[in-house]
């Protein structure tokens, strides 16, 4: 019996040796970085540049992988259904949240089937129209929708994307009918806009603000509470009479559950750390970004606040997806 126990005891010393020893080993290969949405985005952007800074920290490369469609879930579901060794993460919107509640038959809900490891970035959202558009200001939009409901489209990154919900929470607040146009991806989205195949985009900064700078685009409206530095002449929707829309995008990234909590650990170390690098910063900011690294409890409160913002507008627009 003495054996049996102290076999027991050094069997449980042994464990608690191998939990540093595996987070010091960690990572001795290259980290896949699934992106849900397309190349170009505003999700993509920010994290190409997060990939590149925190593979110093690490000590190992950080690949890049887009894995598009239906609004995040098909690269969110390979990062659920990989082995969790902290070897593929993902860098989730904050659609991510809600997603359960939009896609009912998915076999996994993110929130439940994701660790939290440390936000990214979060950036303004433009409501845009063609350079050329009829629609020169949110008025104009309003007027026009309310005139042939239907008539006036938007496209998106996906159906369940935060730029679908973003068109949704439009129309629950202004009681308009708009008509959804979902693609694999905000940058799609984007080029149909100026190709003319759509009325409106909801786009984030990142991809937004160059395109406006452009001149190939203008944007009717931004959806942060104050005016935004990036477009000082475009208006908020609250100056334009829609006060209670004020929606920030963000992203953060996430590994499988079941990962070790001290590779939780040592990424989110690696992210904070490449967020303080003043020329990630910069960077980050010449992509109409801020950075805002923090340890997986502030994403973990993001979530939560995510769910308690969406959900009456998913309830009232009836937002379902097979």
């Amino acid at each position: 019996m003495v054996t049996t126990r102290r076999s027991a005891l050094m069997g449980g010393v042994g464990i608690a040796l191998a939990r540093p020893a595996l987070a010091q080993r960690y990572p001795a290969r290259p980290i896949r970085f699934i992106v849900p949405f397309a190349a170009g985005g505003g999700t993509d952007v920010p994290g190409r540049i997060l990939a590149e800074a925190m593979g110093g920290p690490l000590g190992q490369t950080v690949l890049v992988e887009n894995r598009t469609g239906a609004g995040g879930t098909i690269g969110m579901e390979m990062v659920v259904r990989s082995p969790p060794d902290g070897y593929t993460v993902v860098l989730a919107s904050g659609g991510a949240a809600i997603i359960r509640l939009i896609y009912r038959n998915l076999s996994y809900d993110p929130v439940q089937s994701l660790l939290p490891i440390s936000p990214w970035f979060k950036s303004d959202n433009a409501l845009l129209v063609r350079a050329d558009s009829r629609l020169r200001s949110m008025n104009d939009l309003l007027d026009a929708a309310r005139r042939e409901p239907g008539r006036v489209s938007f496209g998106s990154a996906g159906h369940g994307s935060q730029l679908h919900l973003l068109g949704e929470m439009l129309q629950y607040l202004t009681n308009i009918r708009l008509t959804h146009v979902p693609y694999r991806g905000g940058a799609q989205a984007l080029t149909d806009l100026v190709a003319g195949n759509v009325d409106t985009v909801f786009d984030s900064f990142p991809s937004a603000v160059p395109q406006v700078r452009a001149g190939s685009v203008r944007a009717l409206a931004i959806t942060g509470p104050t005016r935004s530095s990036f477009l000082p002449d475009t208006p908020t929707m609250v100056e334009e009479g829609i006060t209670e829309m004020r929606a920030m995008s963000w992203g953060g990234v996430f590994a499988p559950l079941g990962t070790p909590p001290e590779i939780i650990e040592r990424l989110s170390d690696a992210i904070i750390a490449a967020g303080q690098r003043p020329d990630v910063r910069e960077r980050m900011a010449r992509a109409f970004t801020e950075v805002i690294a923090d340890r997986p409890e502030g994403l973990a409160r993001m979530i939560q606040e995510e769910i308690r913002s969406w959900s009456p507008v998913i309830r009232a627009a009836n937002i379902v997806a097979e």
